[in-house]
């Protein structure tokens, strides 16, 4: 079982707060800007609560619908710009609306690449770390099992593997029932 301490509570601090821009150095960021942040941070906090209690269903259509409005209304004022601005015709608005609408999502798609990219390669150590763990124990242990499965008979490793599997198949039900319900969800 592993404990969380004090220090594995500050390094996970650390490392949240260095890839999501919350950082100690707040004199540098101008007080408005950094109040909107925070606001924002605990804004999210609390729709995923919300989220939790309600089971997602409710938050998640409104947050849909706010995210589609929100949208729309973007759109509507960048063809406006378009069509105003630039003395566009609609067609041709439009579809300078459509194209800058596409170099935005690719700009995203880049910014949460970079954001996450760094969180990815930590993840992929630490899991580096934990296979060569794990197989070290596995190495340490495999002895023992294979020494203690020859020593069985035949009807003590029939009633083994009855036993296993007795105990595996209500477990890997369970996962099988979360994982089907999780992807219900997200489709």
């Amino acid at each position: 079982m592993v404990k969380l301490s004090i220090t594995g509570l500050i390094n996970c601090y650390s490392l949240v707060s260095s890839h999501f821009g919350i950082r100690k150095n707040i004199l540098d960021y101008d007080k408005a800007i950094f109040l909107m942040r925070i606001a924002l941070l605990w804004g999210c906090a609390g729709v995923g609560l919300i989220g939790l209690i309600f089971g997602f269903d409710l938050v998640g259509e409104g947050i849909k619908e706010g995210l589609t409005l929100l949208f729309e209304f973007a759109q509507e004022k960048l063809e406006t710009l378009y069509l105003q601005g630039f003395k566009l015709n609609l067609y041709h608005a439009q579809m300078a609306t459509a194209y800058t609408g596409f170099l935005a999502l690719l700009g995203l798609a880049f910014l949460v690449f970079k954001k996450f990219s760094g969180i990815f390669k930590e993840v992929q150590a630490n899991l580096i770390d934990e296979r060569q763990k794990a197989q070290e124990l596995w190495s340490k242990h495999c002895d023992n099992i294979t020494k203690w499965w020859e020593s069985l008979d035949g009807f003590n490793k029939f009633s083994t593997v009855i036993g296993l599997t007795v105990v595996a198949l209500p477990f890997i039900s369970i996962v099988c029932l979360v994982l089907g319900k999780i992807v219900a969800e997200l489709v």
